[in-house]
């Protein structure tokens, strides 16, 4: 049997979707600090979460009208990092590492490439 807290708030995404008027300044700032402590307190387990984005975060509350609380979820694609690199079980290590050079293209260019209309001139995963 599988226990899990509800996010009886559900996730940022949805906050974000849905009510955003009630994303206050103050709420913006304790969210964002809520994410952070978490991701500070998976980096010291030595732990490399890669799966940011606001449908993982999930927010919660105590009791009714108590402040929000961030928790971050799935954790299905984070890794274990140790002094020699991550620890994976994914194929040969990247050689475009040891030049310096990210192995993904900027953001900008990758995001323009799959908003094409036509779907057969999007790339694919493998791509």
């Amino acid at each position: 049997m599988l226990v899990m807290e509800l996010a009886s708030k559900g996730s940022l995404d949805r906050l974000l979707q849905q009510d955003k008027a009630s994303l206050t300044r103050t709420l913006q700032h304790r969210i964002a600090l809520h994410v952070a402590d978490g991701l500070r307190y998976l980096h010291s387990a030595m732990i490399i979460y890669r799966d940011l984005k606001p449908h993982n975060v999930l927010l919660f509350t105590l009791y009714p009208n108590a402040a929000i609380i961030a928790k971050i979820a799935d954790y299905g694609i984070a890794q274990y990092c140790c002094r020699m690199g991550i620890k994976t079980s994914e194929g040969t290590p990247d050689p475009v590492k040891e030049y310096g050079c990210a192995p993904w293209p900027m953001v900008e260019k990758l995001i323009g490439k799959c908003l094409k209309e036509n779907p057969q001139e999007r790339p694919t995963s493998a791509q």
